[in-house]
């Protein structure tokens, strides 16, 4: 129970900053819904969740392969950071209601995959498990689990009530805000993309 505790924590506090991620996420919450948020904010949980194992486990064969071919997922994140914050910048201004399964499941899927672009992220776990005295040769392989699953509820929490949150005020928000909504995030997105391909040289 102290690992499973210990990880929410810790997805919490790691949900909490807003990066190009969150900026799609709250986009998705404020224009398609409570749903679409949520499940886009579960793709995000999800493949931090499994870098998070990776990192618990030590230095895998599958942590090297990831971390070196890093800058390769980072093209690909880029790419798909400038074209989504392009195609959200110039989307027409509407309000979707809460769509499909089959929708949701391409909220959480894209989420999902574009979080995966970022390997790096087994290091930033990896830093915070070291700082904290987690180290999978001195835990058993229940408690490795019972964290990864707390890192999980950690952040699934944090979107849970976010998006509880943005979906209250999605529904006074008037039409007017929609354009502006999508001007800001698609932006934002885009220079989030940008600031991670200067960073590639």
């Amino acid at each position: 129970m102290f690992h499973l505790l210990k990880g929410m924590a810790i997805g919490f506090s790691l949900a909490v900053p807003i990066g190009p991620m969150a900026l799609i996420c709250i986009q998705r919450t404020l224009l398609r819904g409570f749903r679409h948020g949520f499940s886009s904010g579960l793709g995000i949980a999800s493949a931090d969740t499994l870098y998070c194992g990776v990192a618990m486990v030590g230095v895998s064969y599958v942590a090297h392969v990831l971390l070196h071919y890093t800058t390769i997922f980072k093209w690909f994140g880029v790419l798909y950071l400038l074209i989504l914050g392009i195609r959200i910048f110039m989307k027409k201004p509407e309000f979707h209601p809460d769509m499909n399964s089959g929708k949701l499941i391409q909220s959480y899927g894209s989420v999902f995959l574009l979080t995966l672009a970022n390997p790096l992220a087994i290091l930033a776990f990896a830093g915070i498990f070291a700082g904290l005295g987690i180290n999978a040769h001195h835990i058993s392989q229940s408690n490795i689990l019972f964290t990864s699953i707390g890192v999980f509820l950690g952040y699934a929490l944090w979107w849970l009530l976010l998006t509880i949150i943005l979906s209250g005020v999605r529904n006074k928000m008037k039409d007017k805000y929609v354009a502006v909504i999508n001007k800001i995030s698609g932006s934002l997105v885009v220079g989030f993309g940008l600031l991670i391909l200067f960073g590639l040289h």
